[in-house]
């Protein structure tokens, strides 16, 4: 890994980017809260929501691509990807699909950090298990390692 692409440190960290997919009604709560705590901390953030359904032909939700933005292979095409802040200093994804299309984006992203919340792929520095917490005690739990790990 070269040094453009160690975590820095949090006090460093400018940009964040928050993988989530929308399976459960409730999870676009989760994130908000995720982004305002992150933004609380003065960090700029990208969320990026995928959606498993055909993307509607009249006001489609912002952040979101739909089933059609993903290729036979569950892949984001291209132009998710464009959307992308590249590079960002930590990606955090919080998908609840046991296999989601934001797994191809965590892998192939560009970060110094990587974490994932219920999910264990083999590009994450580290991994929060939910199991029943409060999403308050899982942002500052996540918060506390990313505040915690220094270059």
């Amino acid at each position: 890994m070269d040094s453009d692409q160690v975590y820095p440190g949090w006090s460093q960290v400018k940009t964040v980017l928050i993988l989530a997919g929308l399976a459960k009604e409730n999870h676009r709560d989760k994130i908000d809260l995720l982004r305002a705590a992150l933004q609380k901390e003065g960090k700029t953030v990208q969320v990026v929501f995928h959606l498993p359904v055909k993307k509607p032909k009249e006001n489609p939700q912002p952040e979101v691509y739909y089933r059609n933005s993903v290729n036979i292979y569950g892949k984001p095409k291209s132009e998710v990807f464009k959307t992308l802040t590249i590079p960002t200093d930590v990606l955090i994804d919080w998908s609840t699909l046991e296999k989601s299309p934001n797994d191809f984006i965590a892998l192939q992203y560009v970060a110094k950090m990587k974490i994932g919340i219920n999910r264990n792929l083999p590009c994450f520095t580290f991994t929060v298990v939910e199991d029943g917490q409060p999403t308050q005690e899982i942002i500052n739990e996540i918060l506390k390692y990313l505040k915690l790990i220094n270059k």
